[in-house]
């Protein structure tokens, strides 16, 4: 990949974008941009944490030079707990489970909506207990404004198939 730009890396809780540009790859599929997520929304973490990549034989089948095993993406689900602005930035603080690996993956709402960019863990040893933390979506898109890349909005309520 190229990296086409970055927002510079500072203090956690503020922007923290990279574009990034693979020769010769099209993308799959454009998640749209939803609306930052309000407290007690579920919402779930994308990503390709590395404890779980271990274990993973497609992983071990790409990183041996075997492009045609990708792996899959792990996800979970939480809820938000609060969304704050620690350095001026909105961060959403949410119970789904993060892990190292998860960062710059996608915090979706039900209706596969990126709502967030996982960015960062807290973890308290003496409660036993950590939070995790992504940046807001509204974020993202100024960020990808200034930087003349499109993308799609959804501010539509989201309405979520019924699991069966």
């Amino acid at each position: 990949a190229i990296i086409e730009a970055t927002s510079g890396v500072g203090a956690s809780g503020t922007p923290d974008f990279a574009l990034l540009r693979v020769q010769g790859a099209t993308a799959p599929a454009v998640l749209s941009l939803a609306p930052t997520p309000s407290r007690t929304q579920t919402v779930i973490a994308a990503g390709y944490p590395g404890m779980i990549l271990e274990t993973d034989p497609n992983y071990r089948a790409l990183m041996g030079g075997d492009i045609t095993h990708l792996p899959d993406a792990t996800t979970s689900s939480g809820m938000v707990a609060h969304v704050q602005k620690p350095q001026g930035t909105d961060v959403v603080v949410h119970s789904a489970e993060l892990a190292p690996g998860n960062s710059g993956g996608p915090l979706l709402d039900r209706c596969g909506r990126v709502t967030g960019v996982n960015t960062f863990i807290t973890f308290q040893k003496d409660i036993g207990r950590g939070l995790n933390f992504s940046l807001a979506s509204g974020e993202l898109a100024a960020w990808l404004q200034t930087k003349g890349v499109s993308f799609t909005s959804d501010n539509s309520p989201c309405r979520p198939a019924t699991n069966e």
